[in-house]
Order: C-alpha cells, then sequence, then structure tokens
C-alpha cells in the first residue's frame, strides 16, 4: 500500500484569479493517488475567495479546512497546516494555490521517494508557466552569493529533454514539492518554517538546511504541474521585494559561504541593492537597505540559537571571475539578477552529467 500523504494547499485573497485557484484546488483534489489528505489554510482572507474554495472543500471527504484570523504569511500558514496533518503521513506536500498539478504527479514523486533510502528528503519535478509554453523551473540552485537560480526558468520546454534522468538540487520549490516528514522532525523538531521568515526564502532555507544534515534534494525530469506565479503579492510589490531580500540577508549571514567575510559580505549586499541596474531609485533603496539590515538582525537571532547552514555539501552555481566581471558589466541592459540567471543556465547546462544521481 502507497504511503499517507498530507497536502497543504495555502489561500490568501485570491478572488482576482479565483477561475486559477479553484482549477488548482479541484485538481489537487482528484490526483489519482490513493492514500491522501488536503488540508486546506485560508490565511484570513477578507475578499469572499474562502467562502467559494470552502464550498469545493467540504465536497470531499479527505479535505481539512482550516481558517486563520489574520494572514500569518507563507511560514505561518503552512505551520498551521502541517500541525493538523495526519500523524500517518509519511509525506507532506506544499502546493501553490496558482499551481495546477498534473493527476499523476503526486504517484510519481511518492514512488521515486519510496525507492530510494531515506537519505532524499525532498523531491520536485518540472514546473511549466501558465501557458505551457516556458518553464517556470525545473529546481532551484543557489551560487556562492546564496543567490537562488531557478533552473531553467523562462526557457523553452524542449530544453526539458535534455534531461536524461533525476538530479540533485539546491532546493525544491515551495510552489509544488515533497518533504519526507521523519527526515523534517530530524533538521526542525515539531515545526515546519521559522515563522520569523513570513514569506520568501522558506524552502530555499529548508532545502540547504537538509544538505547541511547530510540529506539530499532532486528533482525529476517530468512535468507535473503549471505554474501562474507570485499571485500573492501582485499588488504589494514592494513588500514582496523587502521579504525576499530581508530573506536573503538572513541566509547569507547564516551560511558559511565564501564571501562572509565583512568586506565580501557588504560587497554582495550593495551588487543586491542595485540589482535592477544601475540607476538606484531612492525609496527601493530604502526598502532594499531596511531589508538587508533585518535580515542580518534575524539572523543573528537565529544563530544565537544555534542555527547554522553548512553548504559545502549543497549543489551549487561556482561563477568564475569572469562570469562574476560579465554579469556585472552586462547588467547595464537587464537587471544583475537577469545576467546571472543566464549565466547560471548555461552554467548547469554545461556541467548536468555532474549532478545526475
Amino acid at each position: 500500500m502507497l504511503p499517507k500523504v498530507s497536502i497543504i494547499w495555502l489561500n490568501y485573497n485570491s478572488w482576482s484569479n479565483i477561475d486559477i485557484v479553484k482549477s488548482s484546488l479541484e485538481s489537487c483534489l482528484n490526483l489519482d493517488y490513493p492514500n491522501y489528505e488536503v488540508i486546506v489554510v485560508d490565511n484570513g482572507s477578507t475578499d469572499g475567495s474562502f467562502e467559494t474554495i470552502k464550498e469545493i472543500a467540504e465536497k470531499k471527504d479527505n479535505c481539512k479546512v482550516i481558517r486563520l484570523e489574520e494572514n500569518l504569511g507563507f511560514c505561518g500558514g503552512n505551520n498551521a497546516g502541517y500541525r493538523a496533518r495526519d500523524p500517518d503521513s509519511k509525506y507532506l506536500v506544499l502546493l501553490n494555490n496558482d499551481c495546477i498539478p498534473t493527476e499523476d504527479s503526486l504517484l510519481e514523486l511518492v514512488r521515486f521517494m519510496e525507492r530510494r533510502k531515506e537519505d532524499v528528503a525532498s523531491s520536485q519535478g518540472i514546473i511549466l508557466n501558465y501557458n505551457e509554453n516556458k518553464i517556470d523551473n525545473a529546481g532551484f540552485f543557489i551560487s556562492e552569493f546564496i543567490s537562488p537560480h531557478g533552473f531553467l526558468s523562462q526557457e523553452d520546454i524542449n530544453l526539458i529533454k535534455k534531461l536524461k534522468k533525476p538530479f540533485y538540487i539546491s532546493y525544491a520549490s515551495g510552489c509544488y514539492c515533497v518533504y519526507r516528514i521523519s527526515s523534517l522532525r530530524r533538521i526542525m523538531g515539531d515545526k515546519l518554517f521559522y515563522d520569523e521568515f513570513h514569506s520568501y526564502f522558506d524552502d530555499i532555507f529548508l532545502g540547504l538546511k537538509f544538505w547541511s544534515e547530510g540529506f539530499k534534494v532532486v528533482c525529476l525530469p517530468k512535468i507535473v504541474g503549471k505554474h501562474f506565479g507570485s499571485m500573492s503579492f501582485r499588488r504589494v510589490k514592494d513588500f514582496q521585494e523587502y521579504l525576499a531580500l530581508r530573506g536573503y540577508g538572513a541566509l547569507f549571514y547564516l551560511t558559511n559561504t565564501f564571501y562572509n567575510k565583512f568586506l565580501l559580505r557588504n560587497l554582495v549586499y550593495a551588487i543586491k541593492l542595485i540589482s535592477g541596474g544601475y540607476k538606484i531609485d531612492p525609496k527601493k533603496a530604502r526598502i532594499r537597505i531596511k531589508a538587508i539590515r533585518d535580515g542580518v538582525r534575524m539572523a543573528k537571532t537565529l544563530r544565537k540559537n544555534g542555527e547554522f547552514i553548512n553548504i559545502k555539501m549543497t549543489p551549487k552555481i561556482k561563477y568564475s571571475i569572469k562570469d562574476f566581471i560579465s554579469g556585472i558589466l552586462l547588467s547595464s541592459k537587464n537587471s544583475v539578477d537577469e545576467e546571472f540567471r543566464k549565466i547560471g543556465t548555461r552554467w548547469i547546462l554545461e556541467r548536468i552529467d555532474n549532478f545526475y544521481i
């Protein structure tokens, strides 16, 4: 018999894209897998989306519905779902409410996890964009700068043919991924995420911590769903950027990256401040400076409590000096992040054989 799986499906004020959300939940509730539950968590929605979602969820016996009084973010909302999971569940799945899984995706992912020993703590498949003409991501890698890199992000789907078998990644996308609960409990105890992160740099934290503790994270070269993308933050871009950069500052400080020395760290932070190009918007600069400072403060608290991530064993992109200079110089046309995305994709594809399991 296949093991029990708990899927956490999180919602917050999604009425403007309710058709996508309904499609996501309905697909989640009709997966071709015989032994799973869906835990719907509403993060205190006030736009009427919860009532529509509840009506769909209550039609299925394998679905629990939790409504929170306020928005606790991705981390707090998923933590509530994690606490409500069936104690017999062997695996936990995170599924965004703007991601529509394929019918057989959960079966494929769990079968892969079952074939592996407990060294593989997490896995995902390839996720397409909503129009299914580009790749959303094939897992994520980090660089020595601790910058996240969505592998094959925005690339043509024909590139999937270059991937011959499962491969190691730095971390699995919280958009749609599977975690082995025994591994989660080993590294996080009775919680899934630190509530302090709120949103962003939550899935990356888990992935890097898995590698740091001797576990592995894998991507299967199989399409498992399509993703609309960043739906919860479409109207609050400044807050989105603040959370992302705050998480970046925290993670950078928590790891043993080569650049985590005072001068080098400040150089990387300076690059992040101009990641949109050389023209600095004073308002955005203030947001970015505050985000990095708050992230470092948060990391210092976590380090005092014994939290530290060793990234030596993590699969990662290693930019050459030439790549580094090229990425900075070419950013006059595009953002720094966009240039390094292109460089990173080429770097991984040229070495993909080294990442196959």
